[in-house]
């Protein structure tokens, strides 16, 4: 796995967030903001594979949704609450949704 070095700027709570974070799970802040941004990737990945699904075969049933969310919380899959997360959560963002837990 190569490392590559840059320098980034981080809005003051974002940058608190993520270092009371690392902290707490024993990571250095690159490490911890490194898996950040692969997570981010991967779910604004897998939002556009949703899109692009939806597209071509049209809305995913409010049933399904509902299965599918609680299979996750069943089974522990999510997002888990971060230090700092509703104050600087984004808005707008490709899949948001109106409906909690969809």
């Amino acid at each position: 796995m190569g490392v590559r070095k840059v320098s980034v700027s981080l809005e003051e709570r974002a940058a608190v967030a993520a270092e009371q974070a690392a902290e707490a799970e024993g990571m250095s802040l690159s490490a911890w903001l490194s898996r950040a941004a692969l997570q981010a990737a991967g779910i604004e990945d897998g939002l556009r594979g949703v899109a692009e699904f939806e597209a071509a075969h049209g809305p995913i049933p409010e049933e399904e949704l509902r299965s599918a969310a609680e299979f996750a919380d069943r089974h522990g899959i999510g997002r888990r609450p971060r230090i700092g997360w509703e104050e600087s959560r984004p808005t707008g963002s490709v899949g948001e949704s109106d409906e909690a837990g969809a």
